[in-house]
C-alpha cells in the first residue's frame, strides 16, 4: 500500500525538498523508532554535507538529534552547532523553526560544559519569550530546567508546564 510519502516522492525526493522526509523522521523518532527515522532520512537522497540550503535545515536538525539519541553526542552536537550557524546566516532565529540551541545545550551539559549549555539555553528562552509561542517557549524552559540545578531548575520546569498547559503541544 503506498504511503503519503510515496505519493509525494516526485516532488519530495527529486526537487530538493528534504523537509518531507525530515517531518516523518521526526515523528518516528518521537515514537522511539530511531532505525525507521534514520531510514526515512536516507530516503531523501541527500548527503550530510550537501549544500547548506534553507530546505536542508530541517533535515539537518532531525539528523543531528538522531545522532544524539543514538549516543553519538559529539557528532550530533557538532551538527547542531553547524545548523545554528547556518540558520543565523539565513536570519532564522525563531526556535519554532529549530530548537537547535536547547538540544545543543542538553548535549553540552551532558559533556560537562555547563557554562556554554546555560548560555545557549537561556538565549533560546529569551528568543522564545519574544515570539510568545507556547510550544517553543515550553520546550526551551524544559531544557533550561534540565540544565539548571536545584530550585531554579524546578521553577523553570514548573513554568514550562504552565506555559504548555493551555497549548495544543501535547507531546511537549
Amino acid at each position: 500500500m503506498p504511503t503519503t510519502l510515496d505519493a509525494a516522492m516526485p516532488i519530495a525526493g527529486k526537487a530538493g525538498h528534504p523537509e518531507f522526509f525530515a517531518r516523518l523522521a521526526d515523528v518516528l523518532a518521537e515514537r522511539g523508532k530511531l532505525a525507521d527515522a534514520t531510514r526515512t532520512l536516507e530516503r531523501a537522497g541527500v548527503a550530510e554535507r550537501e549544500s547548506p540550503s534553507f530546505q536542508m535545515a530541517q533535515w539537518s536538525d532531525v539528523h543531528a538529534r538522531l545522532r544524539l539519541a543514538s549516543g553519538d553526542t559529539e557528532r550530533g552536537l557538532a551538527e547542531l552547532l553547524a545548523l545554528g550557524e547556518r540558520l543565523e546566516r539565513f536570519g532564522v532565529h525563531n526556535p519554532s523553526h529549530s530548537a537547535w540551541r536547547s538540544h545543543a545545550a542538553i548535549a553540552l551539559s551532558g559533556l560537562g560544559d555547563r557554562d556554554e549549555a546555560c548560555r545557549l539555553v537561556h538565549e533560546e528562552v529569551a528568543i522564545a519569550r519574544r515570539w510568545r509561542a507556547p510550544r517553543p517557549l515550553g520546550a526551551a524552559l524544559r531544557a533550561a530546567g534540565l540544565i539548571e540545578f536545584g530550585a531554579d531548575g524546578l521553577d523553570l520546569l514548573r513554568e514550562s508546564v504552565d506555559v504548555l498547559a493551555a497549548s495544543p503541544a501535547l507531546l511537549e
